[in-house]
Order: structure tokens, then C-alpha cells, then sequence
């Protein structure tokens, strides 16, 4: 099963909706169907975007950071040197 998702990331062109609607079907870990979990940041608090499977053998984690539509852009720039200014 998990062949099949790296696959389908690896050959999408995924836009903002693709990627909530992925998010939203990954309930259960893809390689042991395990629950997901939320694991601890470093400052040993909740994570806001990483969860872990909740099988301690599996150790697999997901990233469920969702840019916003500007965040998103800069992150698809291909571009070798960025700049971000701001106040």
C-alpha cells in the first residue's frame, strides 16, 4: 500500500485542494493501518503538524503542515535563490 501512495505523490501535481483532500483520507498509517497519534514537538509539547503511527514497531510519521495559498507559492517557486521580506 505504501508503494502505491509514494507513487501517486511522486506523479501528481497536487494544488491546495488535492492535498486537504489527501490529508483528510490518511486517518490510518498507510504501511500497518495503525491509528494516527500526536507526537511531541521539542519544546516536549503537542506537535502542531506531525502526528505518528501509533504502532511503536511501525515508526512511520506524517507531516500534516498546509500551507496557505501565498506560503504555497513560494514553496512551488523554482527559483535556487528566494527572498522573503516582510514587517
Amino acid at each position: 500500500m505504501l508503494k502505491d501512495i509514494d507513487h501517486f505523490l511522486a506523479e501528481e501535481d497536487l494544488g491546495l485542494e488535492e492535498i486537504d483532500l489527501l490529508a483528510e483520507r490518511m486517518q490510518r498509517c498507510p504501511r500497518c493501518g495503525a491509528p494516527w497519534q500526536t507526537t511531541l514537538a521539542l519544546n516536549e509539547g503537542p506537535s502542531e503538524f506531525w502526528k505518528e503511527c501509533s504502532n511503536p514497531k511501525c515508526n512511520t510519521y506524517l507531516n500534516t503542515y498546509m500551507p496557505q495559498a501565498h506560503q504555497f507559492e513560494f514553496h512551488e517557486d523554482g527559483h535556487r535563490f528566494k527572498a522573503n521580506f516582510g514587517g
